[in-house]
């Protein structure tokens, strides 16, 4: 009797993990379980709200090479977007500035992380930015892809050297990059960085 017990006590524990494991490989711990199918280029088919803080979404040292210095420390924490009247949803932001020094050239990466309540209003505020710049003009589009965002860039020549814009959006987090620097893969690699964390 004890014997046929212990089976279906193995068998109830093994059905209970194979359920589990198929739960858990659709649906992670900590993730909400709706998620709104949204039409855009480069991002995801499909969009979760994220919760968590964007100091959490910054570069830390561990994400960056020793050449970089982290002038914020670990960033500072933003209550408003600086400048900005009318940012509909926006909960909370986080900025930082990076600096990178190499044998003939500095390099400054200055990163915006911006949190909306919705997919909907980071969407909309991310259109906006994206459609002032263009705007303005007196740029070289950047080809961006494979950032698991959507995003738009930007060079404009500023003497030796080239100013790089990136506007990014991914799921109710709106980031931008703002760069001096000879190329445009410095701010591409702290976007990256960014984008892998907003998850």
């Amino acid at each position: 009797m004890k014997v046929t017990g212990i089976w279906a006590v193995a068998v109830v524990l093994v059905a209970f993990v194979v359920v589990l494991s198929g739960c858990v490989g659709q649906n992670p711990v900590g993730t909400p379980a709706a998620t709104t199918p949204v039409a855009t280029t480069a991002a995801p088919k499909t969009q979760t709200l994220v919760t968590k803080s964007p100091l959490e979404m910054l570069p830390t040292r561990d994400d960056l090479s020793t050449e970089w210095v982290i002038m914020y420390g670990s960033g500072q924490s933003l209550d408003e977007i600086p400048y900005e009247e009318n940012a509909t949803g926006f909960v909370s932001g986080a900025s930082t500035q990076l600096t990178k020094v190499e044998a003939t050239s500095y390099v400054g990466v200055a990163a915006l992380i911006y949190r909306f309540n919705s997919v909907e209003n980071a969407n909309n505020y991310h259109q906006t930015k994206v459609n002032q710049y263009k705007q303005v003009g007196g740029y070289t589009e950047l080809p961006i892809s494979g950032m698991g965002a959507d995003c738009y860039g930007g060079k404009t020549p500023y003497g030796s050297i080239s100013l790089i814009s990136i506007y990014c959006v991914k799921n109710n987090v709106a980031f931008y990059l703002y760069s001096g620097s000879y190329s445009s893969s410095d701010a591409m690699k702290v976007a990256e960085i960014i984008s892998s964390k907003i998850n």
